[in-house]
């Protein structure tokens, strides 16, 4: 357990790094960017704060690791984990299209409520089996919640990709793959509930989340 537990550190502690290293250096894009840039400057912005709370999201995951798995801390990374999507689909939704009217935004948030209190009955009271029924059911809606949200991004990214030219084709392709690699990033647990060794899926999610963090920095930059 010692081994796993400092290898895991290890690895958390340098992922924690770069997310605040790229939360800071996105922050100071659009320091830089020209005030009439409006749209670039809320996106700098918007990225900012994507990578801060993924940062703080891991960084909760592995101080309740640290210590025994403590719920407290772990409801703490989630809340950061569904902020960082949170920000990302009120922001598409309020900008990008009308037509979804926030439907994504308000799941997002109302799931990950539900599962969280479901979650902590549950662990008040295991032998309920009505309530690890509920917190199960919750735990699914939510994970499939952040899957059609992240997807929605994808469609919208590839349709620009599709349809756009030079550079704005690039970044499209880089966003695409730094998404898709992020959404993996977490997906990659539900192995785990599969018999994968505990192990593997952790080496699993760390290399997905390095490889995102490029092309998401190359394609929002």
């Amino acid at each position: 357990m010692s081994s796993t537990i400092d290898y895991f550190s290890i690895l958390w502690s340098i992922l924690v790094c770069l997310y605040f290293m790229c939360a800071l250096l996105f922050f100071l894009f659009r320091q830089k960017t020209e005030k009439e840039e409006n749209q670039r400057r809320r996106m700098m912005f918007l990225v900012s704060f994507l990578f801060l709370f993924l940062g703080l999201s891991r960084l909760f995951d592995l101080l309740s690791y640290l210590n025994n798995m403590d719920t407290t801390l772990w409801a703490i990374n989630q809340l950061f984990l569904i902020s960082a999507l949170i920000v990302i689909i009120f922001s598409f939704e309020k900008r990008i299209t009308s037509s979804s009217k926030y439907i994504l935004t308000v799941a997002l948030f109302a799931t990950e409520v539900l599962y969280l209190v479901f979650r902590q009955l549950r662990l008040m009271n295991e032998t309920d089996q009505a309530l690890n029924t509920l917190s199960s059911t919750f735990q699914l809606i939510l994970a499939i919640t952040m899957v059609v949200a992240g997807l929605s991004i994808l469609i919208l990214y590839l349709k620009i990709f599709a349809q756009a030219t030079g550079q704005i084709k690039t970044k499209s392709l880089f966003i695409i793959i730094g998404i898709l690699f992020l959404i993996l990033s977490f997906g990659i647990y539900l192995f785990e509930s599969l018999g994968v060794n505990r192990d593997l899926v952790l080496l699993g999610s760390f290399g997905c989340s390095i490889i995102s963090i490029p092309f998401l920095v190359l394609g929002y930059k």
